[in-house]
């Protein structure tokens, strides 16, 4: 599964996705109709369809954002890869579409990949990106501590103004 939020699926519009399919067509040799976008499903049966082919191994890539693909999805038997074009704001929108495919009924990760699925997120050194990767991981740790009941002590940086919180 590849993930999206920045670009939407259009078709006959130059979009993100379908620059990503052309490129895994022509230089990867991965039939075009193998890749396919959740955004093409125009109804619930239609979506439904999607997933279970892709289940069955009829499709080897599926593009969606998070809102179309992070929750409900049931297409897990046979993914082995989650790649993240750009990350989100919140730790839990990242979890949930991890959890598309490191779940139960994972057969192929399961017998090939030693029962685990690989997260791929991309950024770029010094950029937005960087800075959201970097912020996203501190949000899970404080939530964790706070689960956990374990702030103790933290320090803030921010430019030289900083603070010491009690918890």
């Amino acid at each position: 599964m590849v993930f999206c939020d920045l670009s939407t699926y259009k078709p006959g519009i130059w979009n993100v996705y379908s620059e990503i399919k052309r490129k895994l067509v022509e230089d990867h040799g991965i039939p075009a109709q193998e890749i396919r976008f959740v955004q093409e499903a125009a109804s619930d049966k239609v979506r439904q369809a999607m997933f279970d082919a892709m289940n069955e191994g009829k499709i080897r890539v599926l593009f969606g954002s998070t809102q179309k693909l992070g929750t409900g999805v049931n297409a897990q038997q046979r993914i082995v890869a989650m790649h993240h074009l750009d990350i989100p704001w919140r730790p839990m929108d990242l979890e949930q579409r991890n959890g598309r495919g490191a779940r139960k009924g994972n057969i192929v990760a399961k017998e090939y990949a030693g029962n685990k699925v690989k997260a791929y997120v991309y950024a770029v050194l010094r950029t937005l990106d960087a800075y959201k990767l970097n912020l996203l991981h501190n949000k899970q740790q404080f939530i964790d501590q706070l689960k956990r009941n374990r702030l103790g002590a933290r320090r803030l940086d921010e430019g030289g103004a900083s603070a010491r919180i009690r918890g």
